[in-house]
């Protein structure tokens, strides 16, 4: 029997019951079939179960294959039983490419290339790279970490990075400056200085060079102290002299107040010897 077939008499199918309430004998529709008769439950259910199953579908062909992998045995775990064995994440070409990539590459990171396509990603992906001028990330500044990369091919085509800011952050174009700083970094464990050139604006220009200006200006308050503590080391030693030279000073004029006083006792007494001879005289 023809499930889309039209119904002539609803009641007739579904039973006495439907006679007796109208809103079973409702006809039952679902929008966007054709509107030719009134679907069955049973029809209606099998409907129900075909978009399901195309959900379903979809959303398994929009996962990845380990997504899928892993979907299937967690079906098949919770049909059969037992322990699904777990299988290390799988690396993706990004993964790769942050693993194989070099700043600067040289002839030792090239070296095999033939033999491993881990490498060949990363030196077709470092050769469409635009090794002129750098772009920087400014976020981390204060911790005197600036973080630096190549530019693109739409970037060398907007001018970003030689005739706007470097600064990944900022689009100034005005008084714009040129460096080139020692950038030092750590790769694959080891640690690399490389001599690049970047172009910045003069607020941007401080934030590349905060920590030497930082340190330039920890160095000027430590010569200010230095020179402040020689200062007061010369006044505490002519503050010391001063003080030895007045109480020498002192002593001596002590001194000479004491032979004068003992001087002068000396010449009263012979001044009394002397008078008490010529009265001696006197009597006789």
């Amino acid at each position: 029997m023809d499930p889309f077939a039209p119904v002539l008499d609803p009641d007739a199918r579904r039973g006495p019951a439907a006679s007796r309430d109208p809103t079973l004998a409702a006809p039952r529709t679902v929008p966007g079939l054709p509107s030719h008769g009134a679907l069955t439950d049973k029809t209606f259910q099998s409907f129900e179960d075909r978009e399901r199953r195309k959900e379903n579908a979809q959303r398994i062909q929009a996962m990845t294959a380990y997504e899928r992998h892993q979907h299937f045995m967690s079906i098949h775990k919770s049909v059969y039983g037992g322990s699904v064995a777990q299988l290390p994440e799988p690396k993706t070409d990004l993964d790769i490419l942050k693993q194989e990539y070099r700043f600067i590459r040289t002839a030792e990171d090239d070296a095999g290339a033939d033999a491993s396509w881990e490498k060949q990603m990363a030196q077709k992906y470092y050769n469409q790279l635009f090794r002129e001028y750098c772009l920087g990330d400014f976020s981390r500044y204060k911790e005197g970490k600036v973080g630096l990369r190549w530019r693109t091919k739409e970037e060398v085509v907007s001018g970003k990075g030689q005739f706007s800011c470097g600064n990944l952050r900022c689009e100034n174009k005005d008084s714009l400056q040129n460096f080139e700083v020692n950038f030092g970094y750590v790769e694959a464990g080891q640690k690399k200085n490389a001599l690049v050139k970047i172009t910045v604006c003069p607020k941007c220009a401080k934030k590349l060079h905060y920590r030497q200006r930082k340190e330039s200006r920890r160095q000027a308050r430590e010569e200010q102290r230095r020179a402040k503590e020689k200062k007061r080391e010369k006044r505490k030693k002519r503050s010391r002299s001063y003080s030895s030279s007045s109480s020498s000073d002192s002593e001596s004029s002590s001194d000479s107040v004491s032979s004068a006083s003992s001087s002068s006792e000396k010449a009263k007494r012979k001044a009394k010897h002397k008078s008490k001879k010529v009265k001696t005289k006197d009597d006789s």
